[in-house]
């Protein structure tokens, strides 16, 4: 009869211990789940917002127009192209979209940005509305993750290695 018993308890032990497992592996999947979903969320939001810049450029006629040198270096080379800008209205934004340009691919922080428009005499509330006007109608590109701003035509989302600016 104990050994009986002892052999009921073992059963119910290791029942619990499956119970537990089980319940684990189904929250580890919930959990995995979940964040594969934010991430495709993420990257739908992405996809979506170049989906909208190329239809503006396409639609704007712009496509070809906003091809800008690699870098500000090459515009100062003999027999560079002139620095080809998107049309802007507004002196804030021409500030913004120039230093953008000359930027380059390296790109120009929130904060940098500002300092920029700082130095040209306007306030950081014409810094802020102009990024927020000219990122929405196409003009410049916010990469969220690296926190940066790009002119058109110099965005990338990670540098390959071994490439120096």
């Amino acid at each position: 009869m104990v050994v009986l018993t002892e052999l009921q308890q073992a059963r119910e032990r290791l029942r619990e211990q499956a119970r537990q497992a089980e319940a684990e592996m189904h929250e580890a999947v919930r959990s995995a789940m979940l964040a594969g979903a934010a991430k495709l969320r993420e990257i739908a939001t992405e996809l979506a917002g170049i989906d909208h810049l190329i239809g503006t450029l396409e639609r704007s006629g712009l496509a070809p127009a906003v091809a800008l040198p690699r870098a500000a270096a090459d515009a100062d080379r003999p027999g560079a192209e002139p620095l080809q800008l998107p049309a802007v209205t507004g002196p804030v934004a021409k500030v913004i979209v120039t230093a953008l340009a000359k930027a380059g691919p390296r790109g120009m922080s929130g904060a940098e940005v500002n300092e920029v428009v700082r130095k040209a005499g306007y306030q950081l509330d014409a810094s802020e509305k102009s990024k927020t006007k000219l990122k929405r109608d196409g003009k410049i590109i916010h990469d969220r993750k690296a926190k940066m701003w790009y002119a058109l035509g110099q965005f990338r989302a990670q540098p390959s290695q071994g490439e120096t600016e």
